[in-house]
């Protein structure tokens, strides 16, 4: 069992179902009408990566993954060939891999750093998309430094969701190589935090109808440590961190099927750290009222201030907050959750602190969940931000948590707009009382 907070029965059942779930697809697909058939293939990408996902979570030893990873990488091209040859226009842009997607990655792994074969590497970039919209840096990169044919775009267009666990691996690449190690050590420190949105927690619940496994790991980093030739050390022990997969690679396939890569060459392309966000000084700003509020809630991030103005032009009526709660949390300025969903409102607290580069909150022990621990995240986070200089804003929102960080030096203007604009703020005290 790879998976550190894994059961093997729970693995024993997912990997049934997904075998139930060939089986039954191998007899009724060929009686079935052929919108149907490839609607049904088309669908099947998913499964098949979760399939090899699974079975290395579980345990399985590497050589038998090897063989699943090239299995499912040739299969996966003749389908999607099918599918695009007889789908026509309405299949036209469908791609089984897209990089932006965590299990994209994990694929990428198996197939990259176990498989010994020179041609299927080159047949798991024929999987990958070429549409702008579904591409990502980071994996190019990656993929370029095993496969040299893979082209790098002009421009990608960011993918928000992708962007808190791969900027850094992107950041770490664009260092020297002496310092690339920490980098990446550092990156390791938050990773399961940065994973909590795809379902990371301190400790599942993997009883019936509660969590689900969590089967994921840093596959990100062992593609960039393998391309770049990058020491591990620091880092190796961590339970997140595929270390086997690195083995493998390092002792089997680097000076095999790889041997052509000079050393530390990774991907051969110039890589551009990642901007940092655009920062203007609060007290220099010209922007009034409703934008003047949002960029003090932002911390003068003016990315994220247009971000919100332009979903949200005008301030909300009364009693009409939603949108305006939606819109600050998607731009990570704010955190906006259910009144129990401690799950949601931890790792939201987790994307606003580290986007205002403060660091990791460590979270109270007790109480275990709810509408309490919801309560008392919110207190903790409020005193850990001030020693910071920074407070929680809580915006009266019936039923759910929204909270924004702002300034302690700028509250009492904050305070003062959110006034003006009839936006409800409540006393942290009061609102967090639990």
């Amino acid at each position: 069992m790879r998976d550190p907070q894994g059961e093997p029965q729970k693995y024993a059942v997912m990997l049934d179902i997904e075998i139930c779930k060939r089986e039954k697809m191998a007899r009724h697909l060929p009686g079935l009408p052929l919108k149907h058939v490839l609607y049904r293939m088309a669908g099947q990408f998913w499964e098949d990566q979760k399939y090899v996902l699974y079975r290395y979570g579980q345990g399985v030893d590497l050589a038998t993954l090897a063989d699943d990873a090239a299995a499912c990488t040739r299969a996966m091209l003749a389908d999607l060939h099918f599918v695009k040859k007889e789908g026509g226009e309405l299949y036209a842009d469908i791609c089984p891999v897209e990089g932006a997607w965590r299990w994209n990655y994990g694929l990428a792994a198996m197939v990259l750093l176990l498989v010994e074969d020179p041609q299927v590497p080159a047949a798991f970039e024929g999987l990958m998309s070429d549409a702008p919209d579904q591409r990502t840096w980071l994996f190019d990169l990656l993929v370029k430094a095993f496969v040299p044919a893979r082209p790098i775009a002009r421009h990608y267009q960011p993918n928000r969701y992708a962007l808190p666990w791969s900027e850094p691996v992107v950041r770490a690449l664009a260092l020297p190589p002496a310092q690339q190690p920490a980098a990446l050590a550092r990156h390791m420190e938050n990773w399961t935090r940065l994973m909590r949105p795809y379902g990371w927690k301190p400790e599942l619940d993997l009883s019936p109808g509660r969590d689900r496994l969590f089967c994921d790991f840093a596959f990100e980093v062992a593609l960039a440590v393998c391309g770049w030739d990058i020491d591990d050390s620091a880092f190796a022990s961590h339970p997140y961190y595929p270390r086997d997969l690195v083995t493998w690679y390092r002792a089997r396939v680097r000076y095999g099927r790889d041997a052509w890569r000079a050393h530390r060459a990774g991907a051969g392309a110039e890589i551009m750290a990642p901007p940092l966000p655009s920062q203007s000084g609060l007290a220099a700003s010209t922007r009034q009222g409703y934008a003047r509020w949002i960029e003090l809630a932002a911390d003068g991030d003016q990315e994220a201030t247009d971000a919100v103005l332009e979903a949200v032009g005008a301030p909300p009526e009364a009693g009409e907050l939603d949108e305006l709660a939606c819109a600050l949390g998607d731009a990570d300025i704010a955190v906006y959750a259910d009144i129990e969903d401690d799950d949601t409102l931890a790792a939201q607290m987790d994307a606003v602190s580290v986007a205002r580069g403060l660091g990791v909150f460590d979270e109270p022990g007790a109480p275990p969940s709810g509408q309490a621990r919801c309560a008392a995240l919110l207190r903790g986070w409020d005193a850990w931000l001030a020693e910071r200089g920074y407070r929680l804003a809580s915006v009266d929102v019936e039923g759910a948590w929204h909270a924004l960080v702002v300034r302690t030096a700028c509250m009492d203007e904050f305070r003062a707009l959110a006034a003006k604009l009839m936006v409800p703020l409540r006393d942290p005290a009061e609102a967090f009382a639990g």
